[in-house]
């Protein structure tokens, strides 16, 4: 079992509008992810840093209203107060969520069927829920304010210096989620990392969007591997989405794009990037589609992908350049993918057509007795190994 880690979740006060929509409507595929999968949160422990409007709490409420089948599924949003003291016993007993002050004990009634502001006055409805342990907390300020006198201190310092309720210095493979003006960054707390900028998908930049342009089907190699003889339209499933890149060349390039991403601060950047891009005049296309948090494995729906593609992470070998910053990041969070020839087992199950798995190039194709790469597509740098689905 992995070892526990925070992810903690900050909204910017001055985040506009869009941006406030997507961090609430990521919260609440948190919530009820926790109550349906909370196996899937794994090993991250999410953090609401809460600095904004009651109503962004309602609508963090909003997704419980199924009933829990059990305790272990059930959610418990504790909060933390500005002197730091927790209030779970409070909500356990009021079976409402409060936030910044504390004060259940002042509404107890109205709390017990809403969200008790900082006065004790119920602001929304809140289904009732068990108080058990969950992977959500929610740590609470009446107001987190950046410093303008402050520009040399990190992001993380500014809102510690402003909530007493977060840890001056915390653990090394903790990640702050910032939904600023510009959309969702992420940063990495640790002590020598946390000196690089923070991580944000942007796929408006101008190098991002002349790759597109000049690429396509035939242009851009994971295109020619997942498409080569294949319709436009073709349904293809993005089992590693990652940076969300190769999910834009191949929606770019016709295809139906259903992006799948396990790990949890990947897949809220790119749910902040997908909605941003939604929005964008840029991408006269069809844009991928985000699923919920996980892997193919946990696809529900009824449709069949004709190809998948799996870009998974090896263990990173000795280098000479140094990788870039973004990379390095994304490599800090995701780790390695040790089931790598599981995953594409899973994947070759699932596919109607073919099964694209990229690889470096100097290095051996995924297979074993029953499973053999039939052809590659040469990448360059890398390797797009396709493996064939027999008919059935």
């Amino acid at each position: 079992m992995q070892e526990a880690k925070n992810l903690y979740l900050a909204l910017d006060p001055l985040a506009p509008a869009p941006i406030v929509a997507s961090y609430q409507e990521a919260l609440q595929l948190l919530c009820a992810t926790t109550i349906e999968q909370p196996e899937l949160l794994q090993p991250w422990h999410v953090k609401v840093i809460s600095g904004t409007t009651s109503s962004t709490l309602a609508q963090l409420a909003a997704p419980l209203s199924a009933t829990p089948t059990s305790e272990t599924q059930a959610l418990a949003l504790a909060s933390v107060t500005e002197d730091g003291q927790a209030s779970a016993n409070e909500l356990a007993s009021t079976k409402g969520l409060v936030y910044a002050n504390g004060q259940a004990s002042e509404n107890s009634q109205a709390s017990t069927n809403g969200l008790a502001s900082t006065n004790g006055q119920t602001e929304a409805p809140a289904t009732e829920r068990s108080a058990v342990t969950a992977p959500i907390t929610l740590v609470g300020q009446e107001a987190y304010e950046r410093k303008k006198k402050a520009k040399k201190n990190s992001l993380w310092e500014q809102l510690a210096a402003s909530c007493p309720a977060l840890p001056s210095v915390p653990a090394s493979t903790d990640v702050l989620i910032y939904f600023g003006p510009e959309g969702a960054s992420l940063c990495l707390l640790d002590a020598e990392a946390s000196k690089l900028s923070p991580l944000r998908l942007d796929f408006e930049e101008v190098a991002y969007r002349q790759r597109l342009l000049r690429g396509g089907r035939t242009k851009e190699a994971v295109a020619r591997a997942v498409l080569q003889g294949l319709p436009v339209y073709t349904l293809v499933f993005d089992a590693t989405a990652g940076l969300g890149r190769e999910s834009m060349i191949l929606a770019h390039a016709g295809a139906r794009v259903y992006s799948f991403e396990r790990q949890l601060p990947i897949w809220l950047l790119l749910h902040d990037a997908f909605a941003r891009a939604k929005r964008s005049r840029f991408f006269p296309f069809t844009l991928p589609q985000l699923e919920r948090l996980g892997t193919i494995a946990h696809y529900q729906g009824e449709l069949k992908p004709e190809v998948i593609y799996y870009d998974p992470m090896f263990p990173e070998k000795k280098r000479t350049a140094q990788v870039k910053k973004g990379m390095f990041i994304f490599q800090q969070v995701v780790g390695s993918d040790s089931d790598a020839l599981e995953f594409l087992q899973v994947a070759l199950t699932m596919a109607s057509k073919r099964v694209v798995v990229k690889r470096p190039h100097d290095s051996e194709p995924l297979s074993s007795a029953t499973i053999k790469c039939a052809y590659s597509v040469d990448g360059g740098q890398c390797r797009f190994d396709c493996y064939t689905v027999l008919p059935q």
